[in-house]
C-alpha cells in the first residue's frame, strides 16, 4: 500500500514538474519572441531613418513636431522597406508616444496579426491597414490596426485618448507615404462595436458616419469633419472581449 502511495506521489510530482517546466519554457519563448520583434522594428527604424525620432520629440512642449523631425519625416523613403517586403505601405508616427512603425497592407486582416514586417511569426504582429482600404489612403475611412499589448508598444498608446488631457497634448498623427507626408488631427476616440459604422464598408453613409463618431466620442475637439474629408481610424483591442474595439479617429488636415 505504501509503495502504491509513493508511486502516486511520484506521478503527481512528475506532472507538477512538467507543468512548471512547460510554463517556464512558454514564458522564456514569449520573452525571446518579444526581443526578436523589438529588434525587427528597431531595424526598420534604422533602415528608414526614424531611429532617433523618439528622442527628438521626447520633451516636446507642443503638438507640433520640431523642424528637424518634420524634415526627416518628409524625406522618408518608404521604398527602402518595401523593397524588402512589398506589403510595406507607409510609416506612422504619433509624436510623444511609442507609435513609430511601418504600415503593412496584406491580402486579408489575419496575416499581420501575428507576423512582423519581415514576415516572421511573432505575437506582436504588425501595424496594418484593413485589406479593403486603398493603398493610397484616399478612401473616406482608412482603418489601421495594431495590438494593445501589456508592454505598451504597438497601438497600446491609443487607449490613452480616453483622457482629454492626453488628447490635448497628442493632437496629430503623421503618415509618411511613398510620395508625401500626411498630417491628421484627432477628432474622436471611443469604444466601437465591431459590427457598427466604423467597420461597415458596405453600408457606409458618410454623414451618419461622422455624426456617430462625434456622438460616441469620449473626448471633445473643435474639429468637425465633412463628407469630402479623409478620415484615419486607428483601431485596437479594448481588453474586454471581441465585440468592441477602441478607436481613435483623425481627419487629414495637410499634406507636406
Amino acid at each position: 500500500m505504501k509503495n502504491k502511495r509513493k508511486i502516486i506521489d511520484y506521478i503527481i510530482m512528475g506532472v507538477l514538474l512538467f507543468v512548471f517546466c512547460f510554463s517556464a519554457y512558454k514564458l522564456i519563448s514569449r520573452h525571446l519572441e518579444y526581443i526578436r520583434g523589438v529588434n525587427e522594428y528597431d531595424e526598420a527604424s534604422e533602415i528608414i531613418g526614424t531611429k532617433d525620432l523618439d528622442e527628438e520629440v521626447e520633451n516636446l512642449d507642443s503638438n507640433e513636431l520640431p523642424k528637424k523631425s518634420l524634415d526627416k519625416l518628409k524625406k522618408l523613403d518608404v521604398s527602402k522597406l518595401s523593397d524588402k517586403n512589398s506589403d510595406v505601405n507607409g510609416w506612422i508616427v504619433v509624436p510623444k508616444t511609442k507609435i513609430n512603425y511601418p504600415i503593412m497592407k496584406g491580402k486579408d486582416n489575419n496575416f499581420y496579426l501575428t507576423y512582423t514586417w519581415k514576415k516572421e511569426y511573432n505575437w506582436m504582429g504588425s501595424i496594418f491597414m484593413d485589406f479593403r482600404c486603398s493603398e493610397d489612403m484616399n478612401d473616406f475611412n482608412t482603418i489601421i490596426y495594431g495590438h494593445n499589448l501589456r508592454n505598451k508598444i504597438m497601438f497600446s498608446s491609443i487607449l490613452k485618448y480616453e483622457n482629454q488631457d492626453f488628447l490635448d497634448e497628442h493632437k496629430y498623427v503623421y503618415v509618411a507615404m511613398k510620395d508625401e507626408l500626411r498630417k491628421y488631427q484627432v477628432f474622436a476616440a471611443y469604444e466601437a462595436d465591431v459590427k457598427g459604422h466604423v467597420y461597415d464598408f458596405a453600408r457606409q453613409d458618410k454623414g451618419n458616419f461622422i455624426k456617430a463618431s462625434l456622438d460616441q466620442s469620449k473626448v471633445s475637439t473643435d474639429i468637425k469633419p465633412v463628407e469630402d474629408d479623409k478620415i484615419l481610424t486607428l483601431s485596437t483591442c479594448t481588453g474586454r472581449g471581441y465585440d468592441t474595439r477602441w478607436v481613435v479617429q483623425a481627419v487629414l488636415i495637410d499634406t507636406l
